[in-house]
């Protein structure tokens, strides 16, 4: 199921659990960074919501905002030292030092860890970035290497890049592991959805949900303990990508024919 389906059906959970997926191989991926943002106030996780806000442009932040403060959320600036208490920032002052410290003496496990925790108090902080990213080059952790090399502007990441190499790790994507309901062992575990009757489909060119058969059946359970009437959907035509339930790499997903 793809997030944007999961949100329109309501379910939210899963619907920001696909697109922070998602997000984990496309950062720049603005739909999925909007449906994990607008899940994540409907669910009342104010800390994702926040997240996802801070990495829309000022354009489309207020769709969210609006969607946040109706469930009670208010989204503030985006998070730097605004809203820090004195104590706090002074802590991770102090922290950034402990962590530079043993970034020099080759303590790398301590440095990034370090870094991390400065990382959580202020967000933004660059120096912190660079040194998580390194420790995390030298101690050969690929996905902490790439959280921190997408959170560097584009004319620091160089030099991370170059760090990791020395080491023999490649700066790229960490593939998520296939959902539940998508894992695969043969084409046979894969099937189409057919069009949902709870909900309007998509205007335009669309392509079918696949899922495995234990995610039909989940499919199939929602149906029948949750019969629905017929959506007022809006005047559109809808035409459905002609295409194959195939595994590849363990998991689902459609070949068009």
């Amino acid at each position: 199921m793809q997030p944007r389906q999961a949100y329109v059906n309501g379910e939210h959970a899963l619907a920001l659990r696909l697109a922070q997926r998602l997000l984990k191989i496309a950062p720049d991926n603005v739909m999925a960074r909007r449906i994990a943002g607008a899940s994540a106030c409907y669910l009342k996780n104010r800390k994702v919501a926040q997240r996802m806000y801070d990495g829309l442009a000022p354009g489309l932040r207020s769709l969210l905002k609006n969607l946040c403060a109706r469930n009670g959320i208010d989204l503030g600036p985006p998070p730097n030292t605004d809203g820090l208490s004195l104590a706090q920032l002074r802590r991770a002052k102090k922290l950034l030092k402990q962590a530079q410290e043993a970034y020099v003496r080759g303590r790398h496990r301590q440095a990034m860890r370090l870094a991390l925790m400065v990382l959580d108090l202020t967000p933004g902080n660059m120096i912190a970035t660079q040194v998580g990213g390194a420790s995390a080059c030298y101690l050969k952790d690929g996905k902490v290497a790439w959280r921190m090399y997408n959170k560097l502007p584009h004319s620091r990441r160089g030099m991370l890049k170059n760090i990791c190499a020395r080491n023999g790790v490649e700066i790229r994507p960490i593939a998520p592991k296939p959902d539940r309901l998508m894992r695969c062992a043969s084409n046979k575990d894969c099937v189409l959805l057919p069009e949902d009757p709870c909900a309007c489909p998509p205007c335009g060119r669309v392509q079918r949900d696949v899922v495995n058969q234990a995610g039909r059946q989940k499919w199939m359970r929602r149906l029948i303990r949750r019969p629905c009437k017929p959506p007022t959907c809006p005047a559109c035509e809808t035409t459905y990508v002609k295409g194959v339930a195939e595994c590849v790499d363990g998991a689902c997903a459609v070949r068009e024919q």
